[in-house]
């Protein structure tokens, strides 16, 4: 086998990344520190294991390179098998102290120590168990697991589910619950677990639930499989706060709490089972800093930046000092250099170090065997994974040159493997090496690039196959731009070499989830001429649009980056090209982002495809790629990059060791995606419009007004009356979204919104060039298809009554949740009223339609059957069950010969079929139009159906991270369909929507000219609000409360002009008042005939076409 290749696959890196501490090393020396191990190991069995006082503390010194890092994350393998917990705190760039002590343990319990299971869920698993007791560590090490007993069989099973029970939970059967199982669990049983869950607790620790609860209840929401709801608990965990709607359904008794309440509370729960080993690494940055600055002379007046440095290094030891009594059963390790122990010691710390034993110190390796084994483990896994056979185990060094390396730091003696390494794959050549005391030279300025134009090839063919959509998707945050933005970083410190007296290092790997990550890269700039000053570069990529999960991250990237705008060795940079979610908090949370001096940055098209072709050449590692980064600089280059502030800390360049790719080169990649560089740098691209005009202000008609398309997922009200403008009004924002790549499903109640599709005879007046030129995109671009249930000569849709239940029998939230849409549907049909009687036969439906589901029924006939003649399982435990079962089949059958929706012809309802092809980029607005239908009962069980399949289309089809609005849905006169006393068939499936309208992104514009007698809540979860003209007493009271409650008065009401609107959307002080624009539809002086809407139904339906 070639020899280059086998010695090409050696790993000789020497930085232990923080985020290995976790990892399991296959090159573990065992022999290296092993009796420091053994005595930490011992204190925390015989100290820590019992219920006494906490020991302690341990420090753990050393110069750079000895192996800190590595010492950790050895001591962690073994703190696991006793077992104990682990628990890692990243002090790199801490600013508060009990903040990044708190993001330790969240990250940390997220972490697994064997297998892949993380340890909150062995921490759950053990709370869920009915009897906890702290094992006595000197007697016992490891305890067996209890194995969970049979579950019911299948007939029980089914029995149970026919009955609608809920399957018992561990209190009422012997059958242990698990994190597992729970995480599949729906806010009701979640609840009832964490409430019986503490409850038990209680019996035992009353005093110590009270002040811990709620710690418990977050780890059973960040365990949940339901991101919304991991999220919230992920989000108490970082001491931010979390609704009132989360807080009462999960009985939160603190909305927020201090951080270093919730690690006391963590800590009391983790001590329930095992003791704690709390690690604390990478202090030393913070700490040179506070020496630097602490050395001005005393009459000289302190800087903001030694103040702030001040702060915290005092907040660390009043941590340090308060530490050892805020948690329980553990011992705390503190790993750092000797210089920063001492300046911590003879400094005013020297109260806090009172906390910690004397200094363990790791000497360098002192032995020539283990030098041999630390290179050795690492030939051994390159060479069987290539499958190659060295002449000896160390080759190509030599086994004497161990001798001489005893010497050495663990992080010396591999540095000089990698030298020899890089020098043989240069020359192309493998050479054995004989002394350490001559290592290669540096091969950095070799001219010899052979493979430059194979690279400026590759380079390019990679730039056009970048997967741009998937590289910018949501879900792809942590994984695929995570993965770019590190190889950025370590692409822009090859390219910038530093010179001898400075140093640098990416940081890759940091504590947490995978979806939970505090960071994805940290550069650090360190100065040997400056004490060893460092200078930090923190990255995250943050595409989240749900509000909380945007929140969290970000709350996060703070604590982990400890910036602050008096530490200016700190930047924090988050890359970002969608649009902020809405909300408070949200606003808060980047505003303290902002304050802090924080960075947002849009990579643009370009920059992607040239990080995607970096990343690409990177995974190649050819000898010659570092000596084509210098010469080309293409991540220095990268236009996201010359925003920040880090190329003005790399060295200048040289104009000739400075050679840009050319963008007008042969190849036409260049042209079409890399900026000149003799051009100003361009604003990135945005992936989607970010805003829907609306109109301009009357108080500056200069000054346009636009609704950001996040917003728009949260509701969208028009409140006006006759003569307003509102149809006007509804017909120019659904023709705005058509302009924008969004579709909508129209409501038409009053045949006003029929004329979506028709061109102005003549423009009016008022129009301007823009308005024409809009219009005339609008028509060219639009399918505008209108839809007539009831009218077979117009364009009907079929109704299907029953969502397809059997479907979702393997998914028992989602079929609870179709179970609940369907009783609904058919509730006034074959038990209308509160009686008695129409309860008992609500049960019996209940009943049939579950077997319905689990007998894989699919039409209302095959109900009609089962209910007709009740099987025995379904009618046990009511009396009547057979009567009442035959006087609904009696109900449905009769609807179906009297309903017209239930035998017309046409498609089937199908968002889908209504959105129209999202991959052909033509918006369709699906105009439904009501008028085919003889009552406003049946239209409402027409709204009812649309609601049941809308609902389950956007929840399988949430909108995609290229657009976060996928449509709308836009109901005039939302007044007959979701009231605000009364019930009607489709309120409370139209709520259901509402409720899951914005995680999905479907936008929901409703419009009404009576607010009063709309369903109140929705009035009040409206971000976006139009408030025009109105003329009876009752709206206009109506109107100006909603005003009064966003800060205006709208004393003028009564005489608005048609087309102007207050206008209010979340965030604004108060509502604007605006002149809308006519639509750019055709809008007639009346309502159309039925005719006429029938007329343009068929004419509409050759291109109803599911394409």
């Amino acid at each position: 086998m070639d020899q280059c290749k086998a010695l090409k696959a050696v790993n000789f890196d020497w930085t232990m990344q923080l985020k290995s501490v976790w990892d399991d090393s296959t090159f573990h020396t065992p022999g290296l520190h092993q009796n420091l191990r053994t005595e930490l190991i011992e204190i925390l069995h015989n100290r820590a294991g019992g219920n006494g006082q906490n020991p302690l503390g341990q420090v753990i010194t050393g110069p750079a390179g000895a192996g800190k890092t590595h010492f950790l994350g050895t001591l962690r393998q073994e703190v696991a098998t006793l077992p104990a917990w682990f628990v890692l705190v990243d002090m790199t760039d801490v600013k508060d102290f009990w903040e990044t002590v708190l993001l330790g343990y969240t990250n940390s319990l997220q972490q697994a120590t064997s297998g892949n299971r993380p340890q909150f869920h062995d921490l759950l698993e053990h709370l869920l168990t009915p009897e906890i007791k702290a094992p006595n560590l000197r007697r016992a090490l490891h305890r067996a697991g209890s194995q969970p007993a049979p579950s019911p069989g299948l007939v029980q099973r089914l029995l149970a589910f026919l009955r609608g029970s809920k399957p018992q939970h561990r209190e009422a059967a012997d059958t242990p619950l698990t994190p597992r199982q729970i995480a599949e669990y729906g806010d009701e049983d979640l609840a009832k677990v964490i409430r019986h869950t503490l409850n038990r607790l209680s019996k035992r620790y009353p005093e110590e639930i009270r002040e811990h609860q709620d710690a418990l209840r977050a780890l059973m929401l960040l365990n949940s499989n339901d991101l919304e709801r991991s999220n919230v608990g992920y989000s108490w965990l970082q001491g931010m706060p979390i609704d009132q709607t989360d807080r009462q359904l999960f009985g939160f008794l603190w909305p927020q709490r201090e951080a270093s309440e919730i690690v006391k509370s963590l800590s009391w729960l983790m001590s329930l089972y095992r003791p704690t080993l709390l690690a604390f690494d990478q202090l030393d940055a913070i700490v040179a800093q506070h020496h630097l600055t602490a050395g001005a002379e005393p009459t000289t007046p302190m800087t903001a930046e030694q103040g702030a440095s001040q702060a915290i290094i005092e907040g660390i030891a009043d941590g340090f000092m308060a530490i050892r009594d805020r948690v329980y059963r553990t011992l705390t390790v503190l790993a750092c250099l000797e210089a920063s122990w001492e300046i911590l010691r003879q400094g005013s710390l020297a109260s806090a170090t009172d906390r910690f034993d004397s200094p363990h110190t790791l000497a360098p390796i002192n032995n020539a065997t283990l030098a041999e084994e630390i290179v050795t483990l690492r030939l051994a896994e390159a060479y069987r994974a290539q499958g190659f056979t060295p002449p000896y185990a160390s080759w190509p060094f030599q086994p004497q040159v161990f001798a001489c390396a005893a010497t050495l730091l663990p992080r010396e003696l591999l540095k000089r493997c990698e030298e020899h390494r890089v020098q043989c794959l240069k020359k192309g050549k493998v050479i054995e090496l004989t002394d350490f005391e001559s290592p290669p030279n540096s091969f950095e300025n070799s001219d010899n690039l052979s493979t430059e134009s194979g690279l400026d090839q590759s380079y390019e063919e990679f730039c056009r196959q970048a997967p741009l959509q998937e590289l910018l998707a949501e879900e792809a945050e942590d994984q695929a731009l995570c993965e770019l933005l590190q190889t950025v970083c370590r692409c822009l410190l090859r390219e910038n070499p530093l010179p001898d007296d400075r140093e640098a290092a990416v940081d890759t790997e940091f504590p947490g989830d995978k979806n939970y990550r505090s960071l994805h890269a940290r550069v650090r700039l360190m100065d040997a001429s400056q004490g060893d000053r460092e200078q930090h570069y923190c990255f995250r990529a943050l595409q989240k649009t749900h509000a909380v999960a945007y929140q969290s991250r970000l709350n996060a990237a703070l604590t982990a980056s400890g910036i602050d705008p008096q530490l200016p060795f700190r930047k924090l940079v988050i890359l970002r090209t969608t649009p902020l979610p809405p909300g408070k908090v949200t606003q808060e949370i980047t505003d303290k982002f902002l304050q802090a001096k924080g960075q947002f940055v849009a990579p643009n098209e370009q920059d992607l495809r040239a990080m995607w072709a970096l990343y690409q050449l990177e995974q190649q590692n050819l000898p010659d790629f570092e000596a084509w980064l210098c010469k080309h600089r293409p991540a220095t280059h990268l236009q996201w990059v010359q925003e920040t502030q880090l190329p003005q800390d790399f060295p200048e360049k040289s104009a000739p060791q400075d050679t840009p790719l050319d963008p007008g080169a042969n190849t036409e990649v260049w042209t079409e995606y890399l900026p000149s560089r003799h051009e100003s740098p361009k604003a990135p691209t945005p992936l989607y419009p970010s805003a829907l005009p609306v109109g301009r202000t009357l108080s500056n008609p200069a000054e346009s007004v636009a609704i950001s398309l996040p917003m728009l997922t949260q509701y969208t009200g028009v409140l006006a009356g006759s003569g307003a403008g509102k149809t006007v009004l509804l017909k120019r924002l659904v023709e705005e979204a058509a302009l924008l790549g969004i579709s909508s499903i129209v409501i038409d109640h009053t045949n006003g919104l029929a004329s979506l599709g028709d061109s102005w005879p003549q423009y009016p007046d008022s129009w301007t060039q823009e308005d024409k030129e809009k219009a005339e995109r609008y028509h060219a671009k639009a399918e505008v298809i209108i839809w007539t249930p009831g009218q077979a000569a117009g364009n009907p849709l079929k109704l299907e009554p029953l969502p397809d239940l059997a479907s979702l029998v393997e998914h028992p939230e989602a079929l609870d949740q179709a179970l609940e849409m369907a009783q609904a549907t058919l509730k006034d049909i074959v038990a209308p009223g509160e009686s008695a009687s129409s309860h008992y036969k609500m049960g019996v439906l209940t009943s049939a339609l579950k077997f319905f589901a689990l007998q894989g029924g699919k039409t209302l006939p095959d109900l009609i059957a089962i209910l007709s003649n009740l099987p025995a399982e379904v009618s046990q435990g009511i009396s009547s069950a057979s009567r009442f079962g035959s006087e609904m089949a009696q109900r449905l059958q009769a609807e179906i010969e009297s309903n017209p929706l239930f035998h017309q012809e046409g498609p089937a309802l199908d968002p889908s079929f209504l959105f129209g092809d999202a991959a052909l980029k033509q918006p369709r607005v699906s105009v439904i139009n009501l008028a085919g239908l003889p009552s406003l009962r049946i239209q409402q069980q027409f709204l009812n159906q649309l609601a049941m399949t809308l609902l389950s289309w956007i929840k399988q089809h949430p909108a995609p991270p290229s657009m976060p609005v996928q449509g709308f849905l836009v109901m005039d006169e939302a007044k007959e369909f979701i009231p605000d006393e009364k019930s009607v068939p489709c309120k409370e499936n139209l709520l259901r929507v509402a409720d899951h309208a914005p995680t999905c992104g479907l936008g929901l514009i409703f419009a009404t000219q009576a607010p009063q007698n709309i369903y109140q809540p929705m009035m009040a979860n409206c971000f976006t609000q139009f408030f025009g003209k109105a003329s009876s007493p009752a709206t206009i009271e109506a109107v100006q409360e909603q005003l009064k409650a966003r800060g205006g008065k709208g004393d003028d009401i009564p005489t608005l002009e048609a087309g102007h609107f207050y206008f209010y959307t979340e965030g604004m002080p108060a509502p604007e008042k605006i002149a809308v624009p006519w639509c750019l539809s055709y809008h007639p002086p009346n309502p159309l005939e039925k005719t006429e809407i029938l007329q343009r139904a068929a004419a509409s339906r050759p291109h109803a076409k599911d394409p």
